[in-house]
């Protein structure tokens, strides 16, 4: 007696059904996992990019120029990639994906710098006033504003500019109370932040000053500190500008702050995609 085997294979139809089915579930986690590495990739990029930016303005600052075409001249002492673009304004410095030195035909990273002279209305900004928005940093831990103590978290001051109501606010973050708050009337008289550093300050950490300005006026950022103390800057700007000068000496009213440039730095990866960038002002004659 012949045993029948009932068991069938599958058809060409079948086949084709499950493949379809299979491709229409699999597409979605593939796509995900190049997404999860392209993006994964750009972070790593934007923050090397951050580093770099940085680490261009916190050797440019220290410069000691007397004008822009000085300034400039000292930057290929100072990098030994930097190559000039469009002299006395425009360089780019180069830099592998390490961050250390590389070529123009050899690299993974480029950083333009661009540097525009800036004159200030004196009225504005010295001409012998007192600021009234001045903060007083004593330690890594705590600063004095308005005749208030305040802690500073995680090594950071972060300061916070809103406008209601026709007021402006600055506020510390995580602090419910307000600094300082003038109305826009007297707006002139008080859109300049200073942050001194006391001379006695020996802290070995780095301190990290975080600006964000949601008005859209602009204020001004003095900081004043030994030319020892390590500081990172980071701006946030809405429609209004945070322009940042820093000064070494002992000297609140910045007597010779309108004789100063801008800089303008921006980071691009070899192609050429734009990763990072900040603008900074600094003093002339430091």
């Amino acid at each position: 007696m012949k045993i029948r085997n009932k068991k069938k294979g599958l058809t060409l139809i079948e086949v084709l059904v499950s493949i379809a089915i299979l491709g229409i579930i699999i597409a979605p986690i593939g796509y995900l996992g190049l997404s999860a590495v392209k993006n994964s990739v750009e972070g790593k990029e934007k923050q090397q990019g951050t580093y770099l930016v940085q680490k261009v303005l916190e050797t440019i600052k220290p410069i000691n120029a007397t004008d822009t075409a000085n300034l400039f001249n000292q930057l290929s002492t100072k990098f030994p990639s930097f190559v000039a673009v469009a002299a006395p304004s425009e360089g780019v410095i180069y830099y592998d994906s390490n961050g250390n030195v590389a070529d123009a035909h050899n690299y993974k990273y480029r950083v333009g710098v661009r540097i525009t002279a800036v004159n200030h209305d004196s009225a504005n900004v010295n001409g012998g006033s007192v600021f009234n928005n001045i903060i007083t940093v004593n330690s890594i831990e705590q600063m004095h504003a308005n005749g208030n103590e305040y802690t500073i978290n995680e090594e950071q001051i972060s300061l916070q500019i809103n406008f209601s109501e026709g007021q402006y606010y600055i506020y510390t973050e995580g602090d419910n109370r307000a600094l300082w708050d003038f109305p826009q009337a007297d707006f002139l008289q008080n859109n300049n932040i200073v942050i001194d550093i006391d001379g006695h300050y020996t802290e070995d950490s780095i301190l990290k000053i975080k600006v964000e300005n949601n008005t859209d006026s602009d204020f001004n950022l003095y900081i004043n500190k030994p030319e020892t103390t390590q500081a990172r800057y980071t701006i946030i700007n809405s429609l209004g500008r945070v322009n940042t000068f820093t000064s070494y000496e002992d000297n609140r009213k910045y007597v010779a702050v309108e004789n100063s440039v801008r800089l303008d730095m921006t980071v691009y990866n070899s192609d050429g995609q734009q990763i990072a960038h900040l603008e900074q002002y600094k003093n002339l004659g430091e």
